[in-house]
């Protein structure tokens, strides 16, 4: 027997080497598809988000799932900030205390050595720890499901319960509805049990009287998850990929092993001894417990089709109970310590060579990484600190997929730039050449001045002299931000404007900003192009302000206005305009910018921080029209 002197430490140890496994691979991809989902309904793209927000956004978008994950996942990047690092320690958080709720779970089922085992199993099983290191809800409903399980198991068995106990009860019960749809399964599990093998007393008619209340909680949002489930059955895109569940149980025995199917015999045999010889204690309860969480989950799969090898995330509540039940075993032979040191080797060995395939390997949901992707996780972290709300960054993508809105509308891109830059985007295409390559630099580069051309010397891509060629038509090489040989990033400015070039900035009283205002006269064409850069300090300011931008004669009356435009007219972050010069007289004007209350139409005072000028309108630039 363990004693429970030693029982801390070696859980600190199997913790930590959780935590180990889970964090090395923070960094080590980019966020794949379904965790773009995952920040784009927390509100990566225009937080903040508040709760209200975040159900609407699932609703519209991603209506088959349930909101609590995003919700706790908003406020957590409110304090970390939204790069993927901080985002994908959350749910490595919620991992490790897993890992505590199953020792926990275990301990009180059986004994504390089969609970250290079983700890040890979940925190190596490699399938567990891809889930340790993705911005997803696979963690959050695997540390609520084994705490609901435990804080069952105290309450059905007559175990002391305060007040307390049953509210926790009852709001995990809520909680793992709101987690995630496929907790009803957990709870059909908990239910089999209840109903056929727990005490028919009076703490049983209270547990089921706790689950009534935590059902009752989720009833308001029933509807939504309906529709949503209903407009996944009508799409038929799940149901067209999924396996049979002959095809899903080798694949399951698979990853419940841990990668090395012959432990099944250790299993089997080990199970039979323990069962001749009396010594299986509380393993019926559990095993029942999961085989019916497991044989729910398959007929649900008959009626809605929708399991496959890269979702078998779906069995990770029964693989951890599965995990206990195995340790049990283990840890009830004659000679457990040699039997577990054996076992534990060679588990780990699987682990091991599953865990070195990454995304490469079947069971890893990452489909979308499959796709060739740039290290934009690498980009951004070389480029904070270094890159100015200005610039935009210019890149190569080897599939579309990564300029493409997903769910949300929100692209991977978008994220990397815009999210945890902070800056706005033009990555090209490497397919595109010619005529296309054109139209595609022209619509991405729009109007930006400064452009971060970032990209890996090692792997050009095909159509990167023709993109360096179109960017240095216009553009000139400024300062290297970045060069290693992994990552290679200069910035480029507009010709017009140079790369020494202060910012010509105008601060109005009310906080809106123009960080930087240019313009060109072509005087053969006839056209006078001017762009300004806008912040403003809060988003109700969109609503309420609007753009002019006039021609003045140097006497000050109005020769040639732009059509106004709204500030939430998609101007931020860089508004260009152009203006012909064709029917004005020859003679000296000044380009003007005017910020106006769209309601009053009163002018907005501001402060020129070049020239130190006051005013409520500001020039732009002079030009003179030539007869």
């Amino acid at each position: 027997m363990i004693s429970r002197g030693a029982t801390l430490p070696v859980m600190v140890v199997i913790m930590l080497l959780g935590f180990a496994l889970g964090a090395v691979q923070l960094n080590a991809d980019i966020l794949w598809v379904d965790e773009m989902a995952s920040v784009s309904a927390m509100g990566a793209e225009d937080p903040p988000y508040d709760v209200v927000r975040i159900v609407r956004s699932i609703v519209a978008h991603d209506p088959y799932s349930v909101p609590l994950y995003s919700i706790v996942g908003a406020g957590w990047a409110r304090l970390t900030g939204w790069s993927q690092v901080p985002l994908r320690y959350l749910s490595l958080l919620f991992g490790v205390l897993s890992i505590a709720w199953l020792f926990r779970l275990a301990s009180d089922m059986f004994n504390r050595r089969a609970a250290l085992v079983a700890a040890f199993l979940f925190a190596t099983n490699a399938f567990v720890i891809i889930y340790f290191h993705e911005v997803r809800f696979y963690t959050l409903w695997l540390l609520l499901s084994l705490a609901h399980v435990w804080h069952y198991w105290r309450l059905a068995t007559g175990a002391k319960a305060s007040i307390a106990s049953w509210i926790v009860f009852a709001a995990t019960t809520s909680a793992l509805l709101y987690t995630h749809p496929f907790s009803i399964f957990v709870l059909l599990g908990l239910g089999a049990h209840h109903i056929l093998l727990a005490p028919k007393d009076r703490r049983w008619f209270s547990v089921a009287i706790a689950w009534a209340a935590g059902l009752l909680t989720f009833l308001p949002y029933e509807p939504l998850l309906a529709i949503g489930f209903r407009e996944a059955a009508e799409a038929g895109v799940v149901q067209s990929k999924a396996a049979t569940t002959l095809e899903l149980i080798p694949m399951l025995a698979n990853v419940f092993a841990n990668g090395v199917d012959a432990l099944w015999i250790a299993v089997f045999a080990l199970g039979g001894w323990a069962i001749w010889r009396n010594r299986s204690g509380q393993i019926l309860p559990l095993l029942l417990i999961a085989v019916t969480i497991l044989a729910a989950l398959f007929v649900f799969h008959e009626f809605f089709p929708f399991l496959s090898s890269r979702r078998l995330r779906y069995f990770l509540v029964v693989l951890a109970l599965a995990l206990a039940m195995f340790a049990h075993i283990l840890t009830s032979a004659s000679r457990w310590p040699v039997v577990v040191s054996a076992v534990a080797l060679v588990w780990l060995i699987g682990g091991y060579h599953i865990y070195r395939q990454a995304e490469q390997w079947t069971y890893a949901a990452h489909r979308s990484l499959l796709v060739p992707h740039p290290p934009l996780h690498r980009f951004t972290d070389a480029l904070q600190f270094k890159a100015r709300p200005q610039d935009a960054i210019l890149g190569f993508i080897e599939s579309d997929l990564w300029n493409n809105g997903l769910r949300f509308g929100f692209s991977t891109v978008e994220y990397y730039s815009r999210a945890v830059l902070g800056i706005h985007d033009a990555f090209i295409w490497t397919e595109l050449t010619g005529d296309e390559l054109r139209r595609e630099f022209d619509q991405r580069v729009d109007d930006h001045p400064y452009l971060l051309f970032t990209y890996e010397p090692g792997n050009l891509a095909g159509n990167f002299a023709e993109v360096k060629t179109l960017l240095e038509q216009d553009y000139v090489a400024c300062k290297i931000l970045v060069g290693s040989d992994e990552i290679f990033s200069q910035r480029y400015a507009l010709r017009a404007l140079g790369c020494d070039r202060g910012y010509q900035e105008i601060h109005y009283d009310n906080g809106i900003k123009i960080i930087d205002r240019f313009a060109a006269y072509d005087d053969e064409a006839k056209s006078l192009r001017v762009v300004t850069g806008w912040e403003v300090a809060d988003k109700s300011q969109l609503e309420q302000y609007n753009v002019s931008v006039q021609i003045i004669t140097p006497d000050w009356q109005k020769a040639l206005q732009a059509p106004d435009r709204h500030l939430y007219d998609n101007i931020l972050t860089w508004y260009a305009v152009e203006i012909s010069t064709e029917d004005l007289p020859p003679g000296d004007y000044s380009a003007m910018v005017i910020l106006y209350d769209r309601y009053t139409v009163k002018k907005v005072p501001g402060v020129d921080t070049m020239t130190g000028q006051a005013s409520d309108i500001f020039a732009v630039m002079s030009f003179t029209v030539d007869a």
